[in-house]
């Protein structure tokens, strides 16, 4: 019972939105890149801007990216596209294409991957092939992403080739196609880089498969790795570290070796972002050894962070249900109707933000790595579509404050109220799930409250 607690519980934080809001943000980023192209060509911007050479345009590109003048560059090589055409072999259509997609303007980008294609080499046309594909992976167009990775990484820098493998490889398991993905994965060398990230995803792919024998030979391999230095420090980074304890505590819990779960649970930093989830892996390791003071101690510092966490909201379940497996079943009754209290207040908490977030400002939340809080609830925004939708956000706001042509500001406006609607809806069903899963703790505990009761009369 406890054990299939704890891979229900630890599994509640990995969410994805459905097929149907899929296509709204497809839709959605559709219309922000053909408005993106009408701003950038916007003739009431763009305004004597020709260069004479192409070494000119690409001190002043240079030049104007020191500065932070993202939109006055793209408008600088939309100006010169002829020049830039004629001279597509200069080394500075990596930075003009690199520009171009990182504010969304593909219309220009694909114009000069066209002009590339036709007149360029292989090895100029794989290569912005590449830049392409990263910014496909980014915005989680997986497909074109592949496409555009086909037959280059021969082409591509060694560093470069292995990060291509590494994104072939992510994108099959996106595909659900996990076993071919090995492939790629094998292609990164143990010197590379991108190593370590290549091995965790491969034998993630073998826990996946049910082949944890050799997931585990691959994680130790990685941990020793993390005693080799390079200029004085780890070719690992400390919350890589802490992610690969992570996955390698949970996969031991999930086939009970107890001990070797715990030890690493123990090994992930206080400060990680992942530190709650370690600290109820140790809980669940240690209440599966016997250990359950131990695990009562864990369960009792996670809930006096106070924190709106999954991870302690679900210590308000494991504790009276361990008391409960002890004997001490008055605790556990009053923990039970802690539990029911806390549940119903969180339940309404929720569901007032959610009924409060008709139009969702980013004034409101703040976004830290792949996690949204909006009034102290976190909401895992991990889809890069998801993403992509607040980063267009942003760049609304920014052509809402540059752009006086009144018929581009309507546009403007409608996608601002288009693009903040669908965030909304987005973040309304992730705290939706919350909102389902609390209620599934609420109805655990109303029925180890009546568990605890029909047993006592029974006695």
């Amino acid at each position: 019972m406890l054990f299939f607690i704890c891979i229900t519980l630890s599994q509640n934080c990995i969410a994805s939105n459905k097929k149907v809001t899929q296509s709204k943000i497809d839709i959605a980023d559709k219309d922000f890149i053909a408005l993106s192209s009408k701003v950038y060509n916007s003739s009431s911007i763009i305004n004597n801007q020709n260069k004479t050479t192409i070494d000119e345009l690409y001190g002043n590109i240079i030049s104007l990216q020191k500065s932070k003048k993202e939109m006055v560059s793209i408008q600088h090589i939309i100006s010169n596209l002829d020049l830039i055409q004629k001279n597509i072999d200069h080394e500075s259509i990596f930075k003009f294409i690199l520009i171009l997609l990182s504010n969304n303007e593909w219309n220009t980008s694909n114009k000069l991957l066209k002009n590339i294609v036709n007149v360029g080499d292989k090895s100029l046309i794989s290569n912005v092939k590449f830049i392409f594909a990263q910014h496909y992976f980014e915005k989680g167009d997986y497909t074109k992403s592949k496409e555009m990775l086909t037959n280059i990484t021969s082409d591509l820098s060694v560093d470069n080739g292995h990060y291509a493998s590494i994104m072939n490889g992510i994108i099959l398991q996106k595909l659900k196609r996990h076993r071919e993905s090995l492939v790629f994965y094998d292609k990164v060398p143990s010197d590379s880089p991108h190593y370590g990230h290549a091995q965790l995803n491969k034998a993630i792919v073998y826990i996946r498969q049910g082949w944890w024998a050799d997931a585990h030979i691959i994680i130790r391999k990685l941990f020793n790795q993390v005693k080799v230095k390079i200029k004085g420090k780890s070719k690992l980074s400390p919350e890589f570290i802490n992610r690969l304890y992570l996955v390698v505590g949970y996969s031991f819990l999930q086939q009970e070796y107890f001990r070797e779960s715990r030890e690493n649970f123990r090994s992930i930093h206080t400060q990680s972002g992942y530190a709650n989830r370690a600290m109820l892996g140790i809980a669940l390791s240690a209440a599966n050894q016997g250990d359950n003071v131990g695990a009562l101690n864990i369960l009792n510092i996670l809930q006096e962070q106070n924190k709106k966490d999954l991870a302690i909201e679900e210590t308000y379940l494991l504790l009276p249900y361990i008391y409960e497996r002890i004997g001490q079943h008055k605790t556990a009754s009053a923990s039970y109707s802690i539990a029911l209290s806390y549940y119903k207040k969180r339940i309404s908490e929720i569901k007032d933000i959610v009924s409060g977030i008709k139009h969702l400002e980013q004034t409101n939340f703040k976004i830290n790595n792949n996690s949204l809080t909006i009034k102290e609830n976190n909401v895992n925004i991990s889809n890069k579509k998801t993403l992509n939708i607040i980063k267009n956000l942003k760049k609304l706001r920014l052509f809402q404050s540059k752009i006086e042509n009144n018929n581009l500001l309507l546009e403007i406006n409608s996608q601002i109220n288009a693009n903040q609607s669908l965030l909304t809806e987005i973040i309304s069903k992730k705290l939706v799930k919350r909102i389902n899963f609390l209620e599934s703790y609420q109805n655990q505990a109303q029925y180890g409250i009546a568990r605890l009761y029909d047993n006592s009369r029974k006695k």
